[in-house]
C-alpha cells in the first residue's frame, strides 16, 4: 500500500503509545546536512525490537524557520524592555538550555554564560519560549519558560561554577549529589516538563563528563550500575513521548584537538563526548561538540536545525504491554530511510506503559489554580493587574511589595436581599526563585458586599490587594498572582519579573520603581488609597501627572558632613527608542542616610501617542569607585486616550 507524505503544522504533543497506536518522530537529511521533505511512508522503515512494522502515516510537520542569522550590532537600548506575551497558538519552538553544573569546570562556565546572553540578544525569535536551567539546583521546568529577555539574561547570569559537583571538592560525587543518575533524572523532569508545552521541543545540554555512564548504553555489565540504565531508559521514554530532541554541546570548546581542513577535530574521542553522542543519538538529535571555543556557534547550529521532522504512525504488537504483570520493558525502535543517500534520527525506544488521557480538571479546582500559576501562559478568564517591586526596610530587612488589582467586572456578584452587590473568591501568590525553585507562596479569600455606589465605583475601578512578603536571599525572582471567581470558578493570572539586589555588598542599589497618579493636595502617596488602581495597573490618561517613588540604598558617605553625593536621571523609551532625557539631579538626603527615599513627577503630555512605554531611573554615586557606584532601574507603563 503506498502511503502519501503529508504536511502539516507542530500539534502539542505528537507522540502517542496505545494499544492501538505507536508515533514516532525522524529526522532525514541529505550528504550535506539538509532536511529532506519530500518523503512518503513507502520510503520508511519502522522496527520495535528489530521487527518490522506496518508504517500507517507519514506526516511531515513544519515547526518553523531555521534561526535568524546572528546580528553584528548591538541592541538600541542597554536593558529590560517589556517583553511581547506570546499566546500558546503562537509558539514556534520551546527550547530548553540546560547547563550540566554537576559535571562543569570553573574555566569552562564564563564560556557558557558568553553563549547564552548572546544568543539571547541575537538568536531568539518571535515564537520563541526558551528556559535556562542548571542541573545542580532544583529544576522547575514548566514555570522557567519564557519569552522575556530580562528573566532570561538573569538566569544566564546566575550559571555559575558549582563547588560540589563531579569535578569539585566532592569526595563522592553520590554523596555530594553529582553523580551522572542526577543528571540523568533532572533530564528526565526537564522533558517531563516540556511535554505540557506547545511548538518544536528541545533541549539543548552544555556538558563536559560522562553523563551517560557506559552500563547505560549496552557496553558493560554490573548490578551496582542497574539504577543508571533503568534511569536512562526513562529518560529516552521521557524524551520520546514529550517529542523532544537533545542536543549536546561539549563545554570544553576544543581543549584537546586541533582542527583538520574539513573542519573535524583529531584526538577529541574520550568517554565524556561518546556519552553525549549517545545521548543525542537516542533522541534524535546532534552531538555539537568539539567545533570551536566560541558555544554561540554549536547553539546556533542545534537552533537551525529545528524545522521540522516526520510523524511516521503504526500499530505495535499485544505484546508490547505486559497486561499480566504490569511490568514496563524497553523496546528498541529503528527507524531506517530506503532512498540512498540520506540519514535519519529518531528516538531510539520507549517503556511498554500506554499513554491515557486524563479527564480535564474542574474549573477553578486547586489543580486548575496551581497549573495556571506554573504555566507560562497563564489563564485570561479575569482581567488581573500587577506590580512587584523590591524595597529594604530597617535592618537590612527587604521585602517585595505586590500590589493586585482585579477586573471586577470579571467577577461574579449575587444581589443579596438586603440589596448589596455580593462576591467572593481567592487570590494565590506565588515567587520562583532562582532555577524554578519556589521562594514563598500565599493564599487569601476575599469576600465583598458592595452598595450600589460601592458596585460602580467597583465595576469603574477594580480591587486593589496589597501582600507584603520578605525576601531571605537576594537573586532572581519571578512573582506570580492566580485570582479565582468562587461561583464561576474562572481564573486570572499575573506575573512580575524583579531582581533582589544584594545589600551587604559595598556598592550603590536601587529598589524597585512605584508610579501612581499625584495625590491631592494634603494627601499621602499610600499606595494602599489608591483605589483607582493606577499603581498596580500602571495604566495612565494623557495629560496626567504621574508621580514616582523608589530607594537609593547603600551610598558611600562623606567623611566629613556624613551625607551621601548621589545624582540621578530620568530617560523615556517607546517602542525601543529614546524619545525623552532629563537632566542629571542630585538627589534631596539627610545626614547619614543609607536608605534614601526619592522620586519625582512625571507629565504626560496631552498629545503623547497612546502605547507601551519604559521610565528608566539611573543613578550615579559620586563619592564611589565607578565599579560600585552605579546603578539602574526600569519600569514599564501604558498610556492610554
Amino acid at each position: 500500500m503506498l502511503l502519501v507524505g503529508a504536511r502539516a503544522q507542530a500539534p502539542d504533543a505528537p507522540f502517542r503509545v496505545t494499544v492501538n497506536l505507536v508515533q514516532v518522530d525522524a529526522v532525514v537529511t541529505d550528504s550535506r546536512g539538509e532536511q529532506v521533505t519530500d518523503l512518503n511512508g513507502a520510503d520508511f522503515e519502522v522496527l520495535q525490537d528489530g521487527k518490522p512494522q506496518r508504517v500507517t502515516r507519514c506526516t511531515y510537520i513544519v515547526t518553523g524557520r531555521p534561526a535568524a542569522p546572528a546580528r553584528s550590532a548591538p541592541p538600541l537600548v542597554q536593558g529590560p524592555l517589556p517583553p511581547v506575551r506570546v499566546a500558546r497558538e503562537q509558539v514556534q519552538r520551546t527550547i530548553a538550555l540546560v547547563v550540566d553544573d554537576l559535571g562543569l569546570q570553573y574555566e569552562n562556565v564564563e564560556p557558557i554564560r558568553r553563549a547564552l546572553n548572546k544568543f539571547i540578544d541575537e538568536q531568539i525569535q518571535p515564537g520563541d519560549m526558551v528556559a535556562i536551567l542548571r542541573t545542580g539546583n532544583n529544576i522547575g521546568a514548566v514555570q522557567q519558560f519564557t519569552s522575556d529577555k530580562r528573566k532570561l539574561h538573569a538566569a544566564a547570569d546566575r550559571v555559575q561554577w558549582y563547588w560540589q559537583s563531579r569535578t569539585g571538592f566532592a569526595i563522592a560525587g553520590e554523596a555530594a549529589g553529582g553523580s551522572e543518575l542526577d543528571t540523568i533524572r533532572r533530564l528526565t523532569f526537564v522533558a517531563s516538563g516540556l511535554r505540557q508545552l506547545p511548538g518544536h521541543k528541545s533541549i539543548v545540554l552544555f556538558a563536559e563528563t560522562d553523563v551517560i555512564p557506559l552500563v547505560a548504553r549496552g557496553l558493560s555489565q554490573g548490578d551496582a550500575t542497574m539504577a543508571v540504565q533503568r534511569a536512562t531508559e526513562q529518560l529516552i521514554d521521557m524524551t520520546s513521548r514529550a517529542s523532544v530532541a537533545i542536543y549536546t554541546i561539549d563545554a570544553r570548546g576544543m581543549p584537546h584537538g586541533l582542527p583538520e581542513a574539513g573542519g573535524a577535530v583529531v584526538g577529541l574521542n574520550d568517554a565524556a563526548q561518546e556519552s553525549m553522542r549517545y545521548l543525542s543519538r537516542s533522541t534524535g538529535g546532534l552531538y555539537l561538540g568539539g567545533m570551536t571555543s566560541d558555544l554561540s556557534i554549536p547553539l546556533g547550529q542545534a537552533l537551525a536545525d529545528q524545522q521540522g521532522y516526520y510523524l511516521l504512525a503504526y500499530t505495535p504488537d499485544l505484546s508490547t504491554f505486559d497486561q499480566r504483570t504490569g511490568r514496563r520493558f524497553f523496546h528498541k525502535l529503528t527507524v531506517r530511510v530506503k532512498r540512498p543517500g540520506l540519514s535519519v534520527r529518531s528516538h531510539a525506544g520507549f517503556l511498554g506503559r500506554q499513554d491515557l488521557e486524563k479527564p480535564p480538571a474542574a474549573p477553578g479546582s486547586a489543580s486548575t489554580v496551581l497549573a495556571s500559576l506554573a504555566s507560562p501562559f497563564g489563564s485570561p478568564d479575569i482581567e488581573v493587574g500587577m506590580t512587584s517591586v523590591f524595597f529594604s526596610g530597617d535592618k537590612e530587612k527587604s521585602s517585595v511589595t505586590t500590589l493586585v488589582n482585579i477586573n471586577a467586572g470579571d467577577l461574579t456578584f449575587r444581589d443579596g436581599a438586603d440589596g448589596l452587590h455580593e462576591t467572593s473568591g481567592d487570590i494565590a501568590l506565588i515567587a520562583f526563585g532562582d532555577n524554578g525553585d519556589i521562594a514563598g507562596r500565599t493564599t487569601v479569600t476575599f469576600h465583598a458586599r458592595l452598595n450600589e455606589p460601592q458596585y460602580k465605583h467597583a465595576l469603574s475601578n477594580g480591587f486593589l490587594h496589597i501582600f507584603q512578603s520578605p525576601v531571605k536571599k537576594p537573586g532572581p525572582y519571578d512573582v506570580r498572582v492566580a485570582v479565582r471567581d468562587k461561583a464561576s470558578g474562572k481564573v486570572g493570572t499575573a506575573g512580575a519579573f524583579l531582581e533582589v539586589p544584594e545589600l551587604k555588598k559595598e556598592r550603590m542599589v536601587l529598589s524597585g520603581i512605584l508610579l501612581q497618579t499625584a495625590m491631592p493636595a494634603g494627601q499621602t502617596a499610600d499606595p494602599g488609597q489608591d483605589l483607582r488602581g493606577g499603581t498596580a495597573l500602571r495604566i495612565f490618561h494623557a495629560g496626567e501627572t504621574v508621580t514616582y517613588g523608589y530607594q537609593v540604598l547603600n551610598p558611600k558617605l562623606d567623611k566629613a558632613t556624613k551625607r551621601p553625593n548621589v545624582e540621578a536621571r530620568v530617560r523615556l523609551y517607546r517602542d525601543g527608542k529614546e524619545f525623552f532625557a532629563g537632566k542629571p539631579a542630585l538627589v534631596e538626603v539627610t545626614p547619614g542616610a543609607q536608605r534614601v527615599l526619592a522620586g519625582g513627577n512625571l507629565k504626560i503630555g496631552p498629545d503623547l501617542p497612546p502605547g507601551e512605554y519604559v521610565l528608566e531611573v539611573a543613578a550615579n554615586d559620586l563619592l564611589a569607585e565607578a565599579k560600585n557606584g552605579t546603578a539602574t532601574q526600569y519600569i514599564d507603563f501604558r498610556v492610554v486616550p
